[in-house]
């Protein structure tokens, strides 16, 4: 594995642990961090690992940086969102009697007659 993804793993294991980076690790010092912050896009993660990475942002570097705590931030609004319109659509479905479950994901390929068309 490559530095950028041992440490992406580390920081992870933090976030979901409600943690945070006081000190970078040594070998942090040395990883690519456009790279790492785009894995870190493509995982999902993104949010999470800037939140641990808050305390030491200043050793990222400051066009890296902004680029993608605005991004998080986006993600974060994004996730609000789609939490207010969840609880309004419930809301909705409650009041008119329906029963519910919201699926996502791999989950959900079952009810579509043909998964692999679905819209991500």
């Amino acid at each position: 594995m490559t530095a950028e993804q041992n440490l992406l793993l580390h920081i992870v294991r933090l976030s979901m642990q409600g943690q945070t980076l006081q000190q970078l690790p040594e070998e942090a010092l040395q990883i690519q961090w456009d790279s790492f912050l785009m894995e870190a896009r493509y995982q999902g993660v993104l949010l999470g690992v800037c939140e641990v990475l808050a305390p030491v942002q200043e050793r990222i570097p400051e066009q890296v940086r902004n680029t993608y705590w605005k991004r998080a931030s986006a993600t974060m609004v994004t996730g609000m969102r789609e939490a207010y319109n969840q609880a309004e659509l419930v809301g909705v479905l409650e009041n008119a009697g329906y029963p519910y479950v919201i699926i996502k994901g791999e989950a959900s390929q079952a009810y579509y007659a043909n998964p692999s068309a679905r819209q991500m």
